[in-house]
């Protein structure tokens, strides 16, 4: 039994088993790449479109609406465009040869597969970078390929799948300037210059990227202030970068500029003149014109009526109330399924239930055991800021718009996505050093039996089979082979997940 114990412990630290983790992830989000109808519910209409837009210009910029773009909102001025113009440029490929629209959406859809997958692998380093074990990387995101939501996001056109990525990349490079200054007293230059200007166009590519940015630079500038030799570390830095050769400062210098540029001309700007970093789409076109876009429309009517009606508000804007519904509301968009027309179904109540103990208990053990992980992983503070600063800045905008418009809006599960590696890889550090403290002589068998459980319970509506199981023939491309085959799944799945036929349709 011991011997048992052990060989499945090392096959769960093996990069096997990641390998397997791979496929799974590559698997489900190409089921879904092939058969679910577009558009995919989360914006995939809105980010294809303005794809094609781009392809009709070599230049980032639009100086003015493009003829029939009403239905994007304001492209002058938003700042979270890279993706829809590096993307155009595949599709320009793609379009000289194929004409029919569901194959470029399906082959533009296998390019965001390609990007989530590359982001998985760069987890798995970065994880085992920050000192987490192998089998500990491997589980956290194994169970992450396990939320329905997440092949449903990796299966279709979406800047996050880009994001997803970066987040890594930019993390890795961070550590290594950090542990870099920690050896040699100094900051590494092409990784320090290679940092900001990524995450310079990583807010380019997303607006909501920022907080992350900002926690990297907090996360480098507190290592800097703690250093004891602070003036010795910024000469060091400096003596580095001329050490370079000649091509390589230049082109770091040339990097760094050109990025420079490009984000402050749509930050910068829009701090100027509009002060904000993205403003309103009624900033910048007509009001006519913006009620096209659905998000600006929407919150147009609702503040429209609460002007134009006296009496209590839906809900009470406390924070007390607000924080226990957001966080149902996300786990619920984590777990549900969700058509391209917005109509969804309820999570399985199964692997929702499984999620919400051991999340829940892995919050209590994480605080509980603090400064045991702190001791352990020494740079576990790079995740916790990222989790920190981009969950605080979600909860800032939801809160003031559920303040401002008297109901709660935008609350997206997908969002916690970019960030939740690095929580699980917290709650299976806190679960490791709680069976280590409870069952100091058979930890690694409780390991792997707790392990073993969570991931069978999962399974009762894990990844896209909650997308099968829940789904309706409306749902898939319209061709009988892809309905047949869906149905088929479907029909010989359901008497295997409990609370399946549990099916009451609801509108988001």
């Amino acid at each position: 039994m011991k011997n048992i114990t052990l060989q499945s412990l090392a096959f769960i630290r093996s990069k096997p088993f990641f390998w397997v983790i791979v496929g799974l992830l590559i698997f489900q989000a190409a089921w879904v790449a092939l058969t679910a109808r577009y558009p995919m519910a989360f914006d995939e209409n809105f980010h294809f479109g303005i794809i094609q837009l781009y392809a009709r210009q070599w230049g980032p910029f639009f100086t003015s609406a493009p003829a029939h773009s009403a239905q994007y909102g304001d492209l002058v001025r938003n700042p979270s465009y890279l993706y829809q113009y590096l993307m155009s440029f595949p599709y320009r490929f793609i379009a000289l040869f194929i004409h029919q629209e569901a194959i470029q959406i399906i082959l533009l859809r296998f390019i965001n597969i390609g990007l989530f997958t590359v982001g998985l692998i760069a987890f798995r380093r970065l994880l085992l970078r920050l000192n987490m074990s192998a089998a500990i990387a491997n589980i956290s995101l194994l169970m992450l390929v396990l939320i329905p939501v997440v092949p449903f996001l990796a299966g279709q056109i979406n800047y996050d799948n880009l994001i997803f990525l970066l987040i890594p990349v930019v993390s890795l490079l961070a550590l290594t300037c950090r542990q870099t200054l920690g050896a040699s007293g100094a900051f590494p230059p092409k990784e320090l210059t290679f940092l900001v200007t990524l995450c310079m166009l990583g807010g380019l590519v997303k607006y909501a990227f920022l907080p992350i940015f900002l926690a990297l630079l907090l996360y480098l500038c507190i290592a800097f202030l703690r250093h004891p030799h602070r003036k010795a570390a910024l000469t060091e830095t400096f003596r580095t970068f001329r050490s370079l050769s000649r091509w390589m400062k230049l082109g770091l210098i040339v990097i760094f500029l050109v990025t420079l540029g490009l984000f402050t001309e749509r930050y910068g700007e829009n701090i100027v003149r509009y002060h904000s970093l993205q403003p309103n789409c009624s900033k910048i076109e007509s009001v006519d014109q913006c009620l096209q876009y659905g998000p600006w429309a929407r919150n147009y009517v609702i503040a429209a009526n609460i002007e134009a009606t006296e009496g209590p508000i839906p809900l009470d804007p406390n924070p007390v109330l607000f924080g226990p519904i957001w966080a149902r509301d996300m786990m619920h968009r984590l777990y549900f399924a969700i058509n391209y027309d917005y109509s969804n179904y309820p999570e399985l109540p199964i692997n929702t239930t499984i999620a919400y103990i051991v999340g829940g208990f892995g919050a209590l053990l994480s605080l509980l055991f603090w400064r045991r992980l702190r001791a352990r992983h020494p740079y576990m503070m790079l995740s916790v800021m990222i989790i920190g600063l981009y969950v605080a800045s979600l909860l800032y905008v939801n809160f003031t718009d559920y303040l401002h418009f008297k109901t709660m809006l935008a609350i997206n599960g997908r969002y916690l996505i970019l960030v939740l590696p690095f929580v699980f890889a917290i709650f299976a550090s806190a679960y490791a050093v709680f069976l280590e403290k409870v069952a100091p002589k058979h930890t690694s068998a409780y390991k792997l039996g707790v392990s073993t459980v969570i991931v069978l319970l999962s399974l009762q509506g894990a990844g896209i089979v909650t997308y099968i199981v829940r789904s309706d023939a409306d749902w898939y491309w319209q061709n009988d082979v892809v309905t047949t085959i869906n149905l088929s799944v479907k029909n010989a799945l359901t008497p295997l997940i409990g609370g399946a036929n549990d099916r009451e349709r609801s509108k988001d």
